[in-house]
This record gives structure tokens, sequence and C-alpha cells, in this order.
């Protein structure tokens, strides 16, 4: 596994910092290519609401990440899989 660092931002955390709105998760999951979809109840003034559901259709259907997996043979990092480097 491929060591990531950084801050995880969540949806709803995406959604109040570039728009200004709540986010309530009401669902998430799905199946024939929706999976991993989530559901929201989008709270606040109509404009941001608009704007948040106007981003939100932006990137809908943005193509799924990819990342090259290497074998841990191969790999130099220490981690839960290859305590021993």
């Amino acid at each position: 596994m491929m060591v990531v660092t950084g801050n995880l931002i969540a949806e709803m955390e995406v959604l109040k910092m570039l728009t200004s709105v709540d986010a309530i998760s009401i669902g998430s999951g799905g199946v024939g290519g929706g999976e991993g979809s989530k559901a929201f109840v989008l709270e606040g003034p109509e404009v941001n609401v608009q704007a948040a559901f106007d981003f939100v259709c932006s990137v809908k259907g943005e193509p799924a990440l990819s990342m090259a997996v290497q074998r841990c043979a191969l790999c130099d990092a220490k981690c839960e899989y290859n305590p021993s480097k």
C-alpha cells in the first residue's frame, strides 16, 4: 500500500468551505457504477444551496481515481504490511 500524507476533508466539509451550506448525509452506497455514491440534504440560503448543487453537478461523472500498485516485496516503505523495512 502506498504511503500517503495529507489532510482528509469529507464532502460535507468541502461543501461548507466552498459554498457555506450545511450538508447532512442521508444515504450512501450504490450499485451498477454508483458505488461510493452519497446523498445529502443541503441547508442554507437558496443562492448558496444552488451554488452547492451546481458544484456537485459539475464534478459528477468524473472518472474514478486510479493509482499504480507496487508489490510489497519491491516497496521500500515501512508499514503494517512490511514492518521489517
